[in-house]
């Protein structure tokens, strides 16, 4: 809701609540982006706890993806858990429901804030769309369910794999990136669970150092009719691409006997292993996740309201963490109960340094399109308090091109590529304090033209007349 002036200036704006709803961190931007179902945020821990965030964009257009944009359908057990991907560079957001059973997946592409649909993979719905439309063509979609809708336990891997698991393991193999789009193998790999567990309820697998995470039930510690639990073991197995089945240790996870729920979601970030209940009130779990041990616990603290304005989590996937560039750690967890998203930051070994840089791209700018055949100039700016500037750095789609040791911070890029381009700096401190600048997005064009036909029906029959109408443009 906003309110303007006559003249068109804001007022004041005021936005929803973030109810049943959980957000992941952009894997690229250290903890600079994150990104709801629907929303985008950033973040700037430099200011008071409440006021970090910003909300950033929209990411759902209802009109150009009605048919095939899932968050436009409220039938599908209430889509809430974001996992956010590059994959070769790029950004993805895989989503899934309240109570698991499969994900939806989406795509960015440029500057443009809009998650474009572009495959899914749940109950009885597979799809991958193979032309890169957004559109749910014919022949890209399958009816051919190898597994159940209630597999709670679902994750994609750093590679892009997807598994899920309930009374085994199943996983489906991202065979390439096809104009843009995650086309995946759509029958999967079944993989029998392994000792000690019966059955299984969530799936973690580190895919950089081939170590799989499991939870769920065993025969020492069996199923309780909890129904949406993670379980009550949990395991860790090394090697598991070669082949190995035998824990390197378990851990039997809290049991809250007197409310009757258990843990509901896990994480593994790193280092470490953070576990969180339905009932428990935001309070988190951390466990050493080379050794099984049990670290500490995570609270509410009175700068939110405490135990008595934080409410339960609902979701399978209702915790997530991201390990920032300083060594300190970002845990987000649900809360329904007053409606937010709380964000713990603890840096496990006391001497996190917190860097006091900020820095910006001046050049290019959002939005705009170069040419190819002249240098790219890149600018960046950089905010500093005490600290002494080491190096600025920037990156084009990820991958750093050069450097500079002092101000003005600019390099050229001599050889720039048609195409959409992500840009940023990275600047580091003689302390080796890092910061990251805001993702700048433009086109680089060689000027070819480019003709798009525009037309408001994709099947004709005999009996229309049809008209054709183009757009034109060197982008």
């Amino acid at each position: 809701v906003e309110s303007y002036t006559r003249a068109g200036a804001r007022n004041w704006q005021m936005l929803g609540l973030e109810f049943v709803d959980m957000g992941t961190f952009d894997p690229s931007t250290n903890g600079a982006d994150l990104y709801t179902k629907n929303e985008h945020f950033t973040m700037d821990y430099s200011k008071p706890d409440g006021q970090q965030w910003t909300w950033k964009g929209w990411t759902v257009d209802r009109t150009t993806y009605a048919n095939s944009d899932i968050r436009t359908k409220d039938d599908l057990g209430h889509l809430s858990s974001t996992m956010m991907r590059r994959i070769n560079g790029n950004l993805y957001m895989y989503l899934n429901s309240m109570s698991g059973g499969g994900f939806s997946f989406f795509r960015y592409t440029g500057s443009n804030e809009i998650a474009i649909p572009c495959g899914e993979l749940r109950g009885q719905s597979q799809w991958n769309d193979n032309n890169g439309n957004g559109q749910k063509d014919a022949g890209e979609t399958s009816s051919n369910v190898l597994w159940q809708n209630d597999m709670f336990g679902n994750f994609v891997d750093n590679k892009g794999d997807i598994w899920y698991v309930f009374d085994d393991i199943r996983k489906h193999t991202l065979q390439s990136i096809t104009n843009g789009v995650p086309i995946y193998n759509l029958t999967p790999t079944i993989i029998t669970a392994p000792a000690p567990f019966n059955s299984l309820r969530r799936i973690q697998y580190d895919s950089d150092n081939d170590i799989m995470y499991l939870s769920g039930y065993t025969a020492a510690k069996p199923y309780t009719n909890d129904w949406k639990s993670c379980g009550l073991v949990m395991a860790r197995y090394n090697n598991w691409s070669t082949g190995n089945r035998i824990a390197s240790y378990t851990i039997n996870l809290p049991t809250l006997a007197a409310d009757g729920s258990n843990m509901v979601s896990l994480t593994v970030e790193n280092d470490y292993i953070f576990v969180v209940g339905v009932q428990t009130r935001a309070k988190v779990w951390v466990y050493n996740s080379t050794t099984g041990a049990l670290v500490g616990t995570m609270a509410p603290g009175a700068n939110v309201g405490g135990v008595n304005k934080t409410g339960w989590c609902d979701l399978v996937n209702s915790i997530a963490a991201f390990k920032t560039s300083s060594g300190q750690y970002l845990v987000n967890v649900e809360e329904d109960g007053w409606g937010k998203i709380l964000i713990y930051r603890w840096c496990p070994t006391g001497d996190c340094i917190e860097t006091d840089m900020k820095v910006s791209l001046s050049s290019p700018e959002t939005g705009q399109t170069y040419m190819n055949n002249t240098p790219l100039i890149l600018k960046a700016e950089v905010l500093k308090d005490t600290s002494v500037v080491s190096k600025v750095e920037f990156l084009i789609n990820d991958t750093i091109i050069g450097q500079s040791l002092s101000a003005p911070y600019q390099f050229a890029w001599n050889r720039p590529y048609p195409g959409e381009i992500r840009a940023s700096a990275k600047v580091t401190s003689t302390k080796a304090t890092i910061a990251y600048s805001p993702m700048t997005r433009f086109k680089i064009t060689d000027g070819t033209p480019k003709v798009e036909f525009l037309l408001t029906k994709r099947v004709y029959s005999i009996l229309d007349t049809v008209y054709l109408k183009a757009t034109v443009s060197t982008s």
